[in-house]
Order: C-alpha cells, then structure tokens, then sequence
C-alpha cells in the first residue's frame, strides 16, 4: 500500500463518519397515530394499534380541543381512559390515566409485552354514567 493511500484511509473514514452523523435520524417512539373521538360514552373503546416494544418509550394518549355534551354547568373537561392490551380471555389492564384536555396521559409498558393495544373511555368528567358525551379532536397517540 502506498503511503497516498494509507492517509486516504482515514480521511474516507472519517468523512463516511461525519456524513452518518449529519444525516442520523433521531430516536422517536415506535410508531404514532392522530385520530379522533366524537361523541363517545365510557365504556367506548379505540381503535387497535401494534406495539412491537422495539424501544423503550412509554405509550401516551392525548386530547385536544374537547366537547363535552349534557354535562350542564360544568365547566370541566377531562376524561379517565385506561390502556389495555387485546389478549386471548381478559385483556391486560395497565391502569386508568386522568386525562385533562390539553393534557396527556402516560403508561409505561413491560419491554415483553408485545402485542395489540387500545384504550377506553372509563370516567367523563369525574363521572361514571351514560348520557354524557365526549368528542376531541385531534387525539394524539403514541407507541
């Protein structure tokens, strides 16, 4: 090898170097999805999604721009849901979230528990009855 290629060599390398970390791509969740509800009563469930668990990041739900129907002379606007895995008898349940519109709520899911998720709409405003309607739009969801 001549002594022009052996300082060739590196430079290569070092220029491959920095190009791969100019043109990088950060780390982001596994995957997301923007979505909506409209007029949804507790018990109402989500779409499914496919969470891998190729990362460590935590699966968020979040409202925005919420309307809540025949809830009179209440001003607030939130909801429980609670993240669920579809499994074969009863699904997993990995804890009900407040979720103030605005706001987001967090789960932090087991690196082995790979599968289908979904949540559902559990309380309106702090309230555990039919007859009182949700909408939000966009929801923002993120895996």
């Amino acid at each position: 090898m001549s002594i022009r290629t052996r300082r060739a060599i590196p430079a290569v390398v070092m220029s491959a170097a920095i190009a791969g970390g100019l043109f990088a791509t950060p780390a982001y969740a596994e995957g997301n999805r923007t979505t909506y509800v409209t007029a949804w009563q507790i018990q109402n469930e989500s779409s499914r999604w496919t969470d891998n668990q190729v990362d460590s990041k935590n699966t968020t739900v979040t409202f925005k721009n919420c309307d809540v129907e025949e809830d009179r002379g209440s001003s607030r606007r939130d909801a429980h849901i609670s993240l669920r895995r579809d499994v074969f008898g009863p699904d997993d349940h990995y804890g009900q979230r407040a979720n103030p519109c605005g706001g987001g709520s967090s789960w932090s899911v087991p690196r082995g528990d790979k599968g289908d998720f979904y949540f559902t709409l559990d309380r309106i405003n702090g309230k555990r009855v039919l007859g009182i309607y949700l909408s939000a739009k966009p929801v923002y969801i993120n895996w």
